[in-house]
């Protein structure tokens, strides 16, 4: 209790109210009533440390009583959940931009159970690619998209990416609602989805790349369900931030596209693989330089 609220003595403390330790004094009476009213209390309350600073706790309270129901006092514990509602907002904010990044596409998004094949998510441009709604490309799945004859290849090449035997698969043929087939080039990569094995897959029209070889093609790996833990689970929140970051840098890094960033001045601060072939310029060469004299050649005003 001293060091969560920033207290070095227990004589720095000892007898002063409970409530003086709250930021908001008529939240902690409140919860005192109830807990002496219910004899016990669980739930969340904001605490005002002894240096001002304000921190997320989870309280666990009980009274406490003599043998013959007299009451004798309370014992309670904490929890500091501060770091935790750090980690759940911005798992929140990074759930909302993968979601813009998804709808914003110009390839179709799918992710479809290994095991089964089952969809189990798509964005807008998978469904106008094969002209189903949303709710209709949910209950089906891979077998469903893909003419009858070439479901044995299809199916295998399914399994070899999902495996991680390979990562992209050319020239696809699948089949649209109408029954009129077209060509796909596909990249792949293994996740986990909503508790299952998935594999999440983009899908480009061969017509469509060769017409914009120039577009980009962003896209990272759903995150895990939002986390319910408390502090225990902090890390393994984290851990799974950093493992996204990563799969989105090595998909980005290992798009046919030209990909970069950069700051409001025109400052390079990303310069993907493919961006590096294409320029002929290492990565260090171009980061934290401007695009004009760079990559853009410098134009004499005069």
């Amino acid at each position: 209790f001293l060091k969560l609220w920033g207290y070095h003595r227990p004589a720095e403390v000892a007898g002063r109210l409970a409530t003086d330790f709250w930021l908001e004094d008529r939240a902690g009476k409140r919860v005192m009533e109830q807990l002496f009213a219910q004899g016990s209390w669980t739930g969340d309350l904001i605490a005002k440390t002894h240096d001002g600073i304000v921190r997320d706790m989870h309280v666990s309270a009980s009274v406490i009583k003599s043998r013959d129901g007299v009451l004798r006092g309370m014992m309670a514990s904490f929890t500091d959940l501060t770091q935790y509602r750090r980690v759940e907002l911005e798992l929140r904010e990074s759930r909302a931009e993968l979601q813009a990044i998804y709808d914003s596409l110009v390839d179709g998004l799918c992710i479809a159970e290994v095991e089964t094949g089952e969809f189990l998510h798509v964005n807008e441009a998978f469904c106008a690619m094969l002209g189903y709604s949303e709710t209709a490309l949910l209950s089906k799945s891979v077998q469903d998209i893909h003419p009858p004859e070439h479901l044995p290849q299809v199916w295998a090449c399914f399994q070899a990416l999902s495996h991680g035997a390979q990562r992209q698969a050319a020239d696809i043929p699948c089949l649209r609602s109408n029954g009129s087939v077209f060509y796909a080039d596909i990249s792949a990569l293994t996740m986990e989805y909503r508790g299952r094995s998935c594999l999440m897959g983009i899908f480009r029209d061969c017509t469509v790349r060769k017409q914009h070889e120039e577009a980009l093609q962003r896209f990272n790996a759903e995150l895990e369900d939002r986390v319910k833990a408390r502090t225990a689970e902090i890390e393994c929140a984290t851990q799974a931030l950093r493992e996204r970051e990563t799969q989105c840098r090595e998909l980005v890094q290992s798009a046919n596209s030209i990909i970069l960033r950069m700051d409001r001045e025109g400052n390079i601060t990303f310069f993907n693989e493919f961006a590096q072939r294409f320029f002929g310029y290492e990565e260090q060469e171009v980061l934290g330089k401007n695009v004009v004299g760079t990559i853009v050649p410098q134009i004499d005003g005069n």
